[in-house]
């Protein structure tokens, strides 16, 4: 009784595949009147094309646009007065701080740029290592600058990478 089962098995699985081959993968018939119905004398004569549209697959090219993807995390702000420590007020890219410039969590590259709360930063910096996962914006020089970071505080923003 295996013996029949499988060797029904091995013909089904045959019949199918030399079906699949004979049937056309990059052409689909249709019609657009609603009342055509196949008879099964259809099958045993000359098929019919007339009143069928030809549509042919093209191959999609363009990816799909994604939204760009936002998450949060701890914002600080400083200025010289509270974190320049060396000479020059030298970031971790080497280059003397500058607005424009934040202190980011050490997964992110020196020299990526990151959107927070809307403005564009570049990653010059890094956060000290008991803060990784804060952004710390670079404010300036001198006392305004200083009074700006310290009336800055610590927000909860958004923030994205840009490259």
């Amino acid at each position: 009784m295996r013996l029949y089962a499988t060797i029904a098995t091995v013909l089904f699985f045959y019949i199918s595949f030399i079906f699949v081959s004979f049937v056309p993968s990059e052409t689909i018939y249709a019609t657009n009147d609603p009342e055509s119905k196949m008879s099964s004398s259809d099958f045993y004569s000359e098929p019919n094309y007339s009143g069928l549209h030809t549509v042919t697959k093209t191959p999609t090219t363009t990816e799909p646009v994604s939204e760009p993807v936002y998450s949060s995390a701890h914002v600080t702000a400083y200025s010289e007065y509270d974190s320049c420590h060396y000479e020059n007020c030298l970031m971790a890219n080497g280059i003397p701080a500058q607005e424009g410039y934040v202190a980011c969590p050490r997964r992110f590259a020196l020299g990526t740029k990151v959107e927070i709360d809307g403005d564009e930063y570049i990653c010059g910096d890094r956060t000290a290592e008991r803060f990784d996962g804060r952004f710390d914006i670079f404010m300036g020089y001198g006392s305004e600058a200083y009074a700006q970071a310290i009336n800055f505080g610590i927000r909860t923003l958004e923030y994205r990478v840009l490259e």
